[in-house]
């Protein structure tokens, strides 16, 4: 999505805002792992970007919308009171909800509390393996931040395990010793001095309306780099990154003509082996197989003629770029 505010790109590679025309956001328990380097999904860069409201991503999958059933059947299940009862309701975007707790520069949202203050964290997963050794790091720290923050050093993490079936019917999802794992854990070592870093990382870039310098090794800082980076091309910028999709849509006709030809190599074998009757034929080190599957498909027709088609389909909207040659 485009971004929320006015920027220029520094020599360096930092982002520069120039014209700030919403509020920044704060180092929330989900971005401050990221923010001093312990994150899997993003960077201090794209972190920090996202905090400066430069960029931002709307997440969808199956694994969060699940995630929404099922917390507040585990926060009921291990009788803890759910965040948004205790700090207030919760509506609009996520960004824009006030912080459980006051910090000019942290910022944070609990799943839930135990009557003695113990922090309760809900997490579902489908890779129970990365449990097997406890909470993972950076879901430590961010349930360390708003213990700290709250005032106690108890943190319970729940987890919830699903699978292919919980994940397309989350409403299936039934609490017991099988399928949710309590994790009892203290605020993580090394804290203070995380929580230090991220301090120092914020004045010296939040507060100064600049990101971070990316790493362009990175994929990630180089990906939302060159998002930014689009947003404020010239002219002759623009006119190069046309000619650049043009030479790479030029290549991918090259690898259309080879899957062109695959296609009709496999048309003439499959022409040879159904002749002969054969399902297995020998080349020098490879062979070449039929493998019969069954596949259920929908009868359009049929569908149409009982009157019923226009009921189960909708239209879609959607953009698509083209390029075309200029005449």
């Amino acid at each position: 999505m485009p971004s929320l505010q006015g920027f220029i790109r520094a020599p360096n590679g930092a982002i520069v805002v120039t014209d700030k025309k919403a509020p920044y956001g704060k180092i929330t328990g989900t971005r401050l792992a990221a923010v001093v380097g312990k994150s899997r999904w993003d960077t201090p860069f794209t972190a920090i970007a996202k905090i400066m409201r430069l960029f931002n991503e709307e997440l969808d999958s199956k694994e969060l919308r699940a995630g929404t059933v099922i917390e507040p059947k585990i926060l009921k299940y291990i009788g803890a009171t759910p965040g948004e009862k205790i700090f207030g309701e919760r509506k609009g975007n996520h960004e824009d909800w006030k912080s459980d707790f006051d910090n000019e520069i942290f910022g944070g949202h609990i799943d839930g509390q135990m009557p003695d203050g113990s922090i309760v964290e809900v997490k579902t997963t489908k890779n129970p393996e990365d449990w097997l050794n406890g909470p993972p790091e950076y879901y430590w720290i961010q349930a360390s931040l708003y213990a700290h923050f709250l005032g106690t050093d108890k943190i319970i993490f729940m987890v919830g395990f699903t699978d292919a079936d919980i994940l397309a019917d989350p409403d299936s999802f039934v609490c017991n010793e099988k399928t949710v794992a309590r994790y009892d854990v203290g605020i993580i070592p090394g804290f203070d001095d995380m929580l230090r870093k991220a301090r120092d990382i914020y004045l010296s870039t939040v507060a100064a309306d600049h990101t971070p310098i990316p790493d362009f090794s990175n994929p990630n800082d180089y990906r939302v780099f060159e998002l930014l980076n689009a947003q404020i091309w010239d002219e002759k910028d623009v006119k190069a990154r046309v000619d650049d999709l043009v030479n790479l849509q030029a290549r991918m006709n090259d690898y259309k003509d080879i899957e062109k030809k695959v296609s009709e190599a496999k048309e003439r074998l499959s022409m040879y082996m159904g002749t002969h009757d054969v399902e297995v034929v020998n080349g020098t080190n490879f062979d070449v197989k039929i493998n019969k599957i069954t596949k259920q498909i929908v009868d359009t027709d049929a569908l149409k003629r009982d009157g019923v088609f226009n009921i189960y389909t909708k239209k879609a909207e959607y953009e698509m770029l083209r390029v075309v040659r200029r005449k």
